[in-house]
């Protein structure tokens, strides 16, 4: 069986994270694992995570949930990397990090 061409894994990606961003509800774990893949999505794409994320809180979310999910991102935010044998903190340097979406939303 040939190896699909690397558009076609493309197109694939791109079409699952369509599917994923127009997911109709989110649990709290949910958008949590969209989070952790902040750093890898375009801008756009960061943006309407973003807008999914405020929509998510504003319709009713708990304070349990709220306040697991400000944690995760600040794992997400503070993930230590290791390079060169030292700890490091891996910066996010986005115009939209979880980290100031974290401070400016809770």
């Amino acid at each position: 069986m040939p190896r699909p061409l690397h558009s076609d894994q493309f197109a694939t990606r791109r079409k699952a994270l369509d599917l994923l961003l127009a997911w109709p509800e989110y649990s709290m774990d949910q958008l949590g694992q969209m989070f952790e893949q902040f750093t890898e999505l375009p801008d756009e794409d960061r943006s309407a995570l973003i807008d999914r994320g405020e929509a998510w809180l504003t319709a009713g979310a708990s304070d349990l949930d709220r306040s697991e999910l400000a944690e995760r991102l600040r794992r997400i935010y503070f993930a230590a990397i290791s390079v060169a044998g030292q700890m490091v903190r891996k910066p996010i340097a986005l115009r939209h990090s979880p980290q100031s979406w974290c401070r400016k939303t809770f």
